[in-house]
């Protein structure tokens, strides 16, 4: 019996218990991150230092968000219930097209609110330069398996490279506007999945403010664009995520199709693409898992 109050009671409260838990997982991140002995990052040159601020102040803003959705929760709770129920009634009465329309739109005005000025302000940096030049020096059969650096093999970021230069030459608008579609596109299939998965539409708006506020893709749409084949993994990992809960409810093929090649174009961005592939079978086992809990939860009902 006192099994079933507690799963009662989690599932009633399941929101605050994510908010509450994913306070205390990012403050024990930034308390760590505060105590990091900087001096350790010397062997890897500045950039080491520009990401380490960067996961910093996205720790620091992360942390301040999620207490004060905490507390507004339990503070005004009734409050907010009030308005989610006038919000999610005219969401309801638009069509299924539509929803998608709009959220699309908030994800690119969201997105492109969040870095306006490095989007329209951005420029190349040296790696960027260095794979333009090589698409110029060496037939494009020859440089789309050329490797990068010591650990990296990009052939999809290459061609990408390789179109954009074609089209635009070195103008680093289109290069800007680009990487920021992409990373619009990131919370635009998240919510697919989220609704696919069940969740509402506040767990997809804390998802866009967390994703566009309090990380550090600032970086990949000021130039240093190599750096984008890390945001481009992230991108086929959504679409394959997508696809797969896609398939497991309607088990139409094509959405197969879309998992694989996602999984491709992830392995091709860059050879650390690899962790889709760990990290695709961990949301497998998670759905899975949710699915039986699901169930559970209904015979106690």
């Amino acid at each position: 019996m006192d099994n079933n109050k507690f799963m009662s009671f989690a599932i009633r409260n399941i929101h605050l218990l994510i908010l509450g838990g994913a306070f205390v997982v990012s403050s024990f991140g930034l308390i760590f991150v505060e105590k990091f002995d900087l001096s350790r990052l010397k062997d890897f040159g500045p950039v080491a230092h520009i990401y380490f601020d960067g996961i910093k102040n996205g720790l620091v803003v992360a942390t301040l968000i999620l207490f004060i959705a905490f507390l507004s929760f339990i503070i005004l709770e009734k409050h907010i219930g009030k308005v989610k129920t006038i919000v999610e009634s005219l969401w309801l009465s638009q069509s299924n097209a539509r929803k998608n329309l709009l959220i699309l739109l908030v994800c690119l005005i969201f997105v492109f609110a969040s870095h306006a000025g490095n989007i329209l302000n951005g420029y190349f940096n040296m790696d960027d330069f260095e794979v333009v030049g090589i698409n110029h020096s060496v037939p494009f059969s020859q440089a789309i398996l050329m490797p990068h650096g010591n650990d990296h093999t990009i052939p999809l970021f290459r061609a990408e490279m390789k179109a954009l230069d074609s089209a635009f030459g070195q103008n680093k608008t289109p290069y800007n506007i680009f990487v920021f579609i992409v990373l619009a596109l990131i919370p635009f299939f998240t919510y697919l999945t989220l609704k696919r998965l069940g969740f509402s539409i506040l767990s997809f708006v804390i998802f866009l403010i967390l994703f566009s506020v309090t990380t550090s893709w600032a970086y990949m749409l000021t130039g240093f664009y190599i750096v984008s084949v890390y945001l481009q993994i992230i991108f086929f990992f959504t679409i394959a995520f997508w696809s797969y809960t896609a398939w497991s409810q309607s088990k139409k093929n094509r959405y197969m199709v879309f998992f694989t090649v996602a999984i491709l174009l992830a392995l091709m961005s860059d050879t650390s693409g690899l962790w889709v592939i760990p990290a695709i079978f961990f949301c497998i086992v998670c759905i899975y898992w949710a699915n039986l809990l699901d169930e559970r939860t209904k015979k106690l009902t």
